[in-house]
Formats: structure tokens, C-alpha cells, sequence
């Protein structure tokens, strides 16, 4: 998966002392998930970025989205969610996040009916954050703007209540 800025080429890697920064864009996607924020999903996440599934399938994120489920499926999922973010690291261009997300799913789950039961599954995501050259209607100078892509997605652990 990749998360955009602005839909915009040539990428190039970001200085190693971006750690921060890249941490920042990953707690702003992380805020989106939180809130529901498809706009802001739609703008943070390139169409064409991959994502890269526990199984070694790689898909095509797609969008934009008009509606939270298509975007992200579990936040539509979960109702009255919480996402935390248990740990964050980052080193280069590498954010690494353990998040734990817990609410009322709504739906099935492995074929299982669940829905209003209280779970908790915990994600370990591994993002690369790039930096492109944008440029606005206002200026004819490239900007930065950070972008990331998930180079992995790993479903560790799902508890029902």
C-alpha cells in the first residue's frame, strides 16, 4: 500500500534524519483509520500502491474510495473502535507499527457470525515512506511530499469477547 500526498513522480528516498517526519505520516494514516477519514485515506493512499498480504500475495490498493468499507475494510468493520498504536519504529525510510484494534465487529468472522461481539486483533504493519515531487497550480517549484508503502501486513492475533 502506498499513502500519498499528492498523486506525483519522480519518488526519492528520504534523508535518514526524516525518522520523525516518517513516523508523523504513519500516526496521521494510523488517525484516519481511527476517525473513519476516507477523504483523508483517498489522499493519503496511492491507487497503484501494493499491498504486500501475510500469504506473499501482492494486491492493487485501488481507489479512491466514495465509502470507509472499500477503503478499509475492518474500520467499517468495528464499531465504536479504538486503534492504538503499541509500538512505532522507524529507522531510514522503514516505519515499523504494532497496533492493537478493538471494538464491536459487525459481520462475520471465518464464516463465523460475530456480529456486536467486543474483539481485539492486534496488526503488525512495516511501511516505507518515499518522498516525490509535487508541484501545485501556485508554483512552479517541487515541494517533498512524503508517501508510504506497506511492505507488509501481518494479522497476529484476533480475540473475541
Amino acid at each position: 500500500m502506498i499513502l500519498l500526498l499528492s498523486a506525483c513522480t519522480p519518488l526519492a528516498q528520504a534523508p535518514a534524519s526524516n525518522t520523525e517526519a516518517n513516523k508523523a505520516v504513519v500516526r496521521r494514516a494510523f488517525d484516519a483509520f481511527q476517525h473513519g477519514d476516507v477523504a483523508a485515506l483517498n489522499e493519503l493512499f496511492d491507487p497503484q500502491g501494493p499491498w504486500h498480504t501475510p500469504s506473499g500475495t501482492t494486491i492493487v490498493q485501488g481507489g479512491p474510495y466514495a465509502e470507509l468499507k472499500a477503503s478499509c475494510g475492518m474500520c467499517a468493520a468495528l464499531e465504536r473502535r479504538t486503534i492504538t498504536i503499541d509500538l512505532i519504529l522507524a529507522e531510514g525510510d522503514l516505519v515499523a507499527v504494532r497496533s492493537t484494534w478493538r471494538g464491536a465487529y459487525t459481520g462475520t468472522f471465518k464464516g463465523v457470525a460475530v456480529s456486536g461481539m467486543e474483539i481485539s486483533v492486534v496488526y503488525t504493519n512495516v511501511y516505507r515512506v518515499r518522498y516525490a515531487m509535487s508541484r501545485t497550480s501556485h508554483s512552479n517549484r517541487g515541494s517533498s511530499e512524503p508517501r508510504l508503502r506497506a511492505q507488509r501486513r501481518k494479522h497476529a492475533r484476533c480475540a473475541m469477547r
